[in-house]
């Protein structure tokens, strides 16, 4: 598919990036660190961290090092949909939701293309795609399902190559890194509340009711590059402790 032409900054949505915390204290300074160095205008986007009661200094260091971080401190662990859920219904003026995990660091230009597709109402939610933390290997580029509807990710601990450089639609975008219009967010429920299920499950929810609403999803180009922790991996990469996670992370 076929992006339009690049959106003005004065025409770019206003942005809350969600991020969720528990216990991920060494992730959060490479993750700001990259969001600080966004290429978006300042005035149109805010970070929100929902911390799901962590007890390893995580909030400290936020209040202490990254004060223009918006902090929202939960006395329990709500879950990974719950607290996405509450990030946006905590940010009624933004126009344009975006969820994305703590241990990622971003492109500058990352926002600024991730949103544009909506802006430009070609579709209603956009995915990035994702690296390892070293680039050598794809973590995701964007979502199916298989016969048995099982939830996969196109290009799992594959070598990044052009069959994923250019931007294409997907069945679903992964929670990991994602944009989505308010409205729809709002209209279609969120993410699907229950607690502690696997992301697949509600990132597919969300999807059918995107299907169900007859919107399209749509992965981001590649100047909206981003990286993840490396996926399977129990030894340690640049300092940062791999997480093992399921193919819907």
């Amino acid at each position: 598919m076929e992006l339009g032409e690049a959106v003005a900054d004065a025409d770019l949505p206003l942005c809350t990036i969600v991020i969720l915390n528990l216990d991920g204290h060494h992730h959060l300074e490479p993750c700001f660190t990259a969001l600080r160095a966004l290429d978006y205008p300042e005035d149109r986007f805010e970070v929100l961290l929902i911390d799901n009661a962590s007890s390893d200094g995580s909030v400290e260091s936020v209040r202490h090092d990254h004060a223009w971080v918006r902090l929202v401190e939960n006395d329990t662990n709500v879950g990974f949909s719950a607290g996405c859920n509450q990030g946006a219904a905590l940010s009624p003026e933004a126009e344009v939701l975006v969820f994305l995990n703590n241990d990622m660091r971003v492109e500058p230009r990352w926002l600024r293309e991730l949103v544009s597709p909506i802006a430009r109402g070609e579709c209603s939610t956009t995915t990035a795609r994702m690296y390892s933390w070293d680039g050598k290997l794809m973590n995701s580029a964007g979502g199916g399902m298989n016969f048995h509807g099982i939830g996969i990710q196109r290009g799992y601990l594959e070598e990044p190559g052009e069959s994923y450089a250019w931007p294409r639609k997907t069945l679903f975008a992964c929670g990991g890194a994602m944009a989505v219009d308010a409205g729809v967010f709002e209209e279609v429920g969120g993410f699907e509340a229950a607690p502690f299920v696997d992301e697949v499950v509600f990132e597919d929810d969300l999807a059918k009711a995107h299907v169900a609403r007859a919107l399209d999803l749509t992965l981001d180009d590649d100047r909206a590059e981003r990286f993840a922790a490396v996926v399977g991996a129990p030894d340690l990469v640049d300092g940062h402790r791999a997480q093992l996670r399921v193919d819907g992370d």
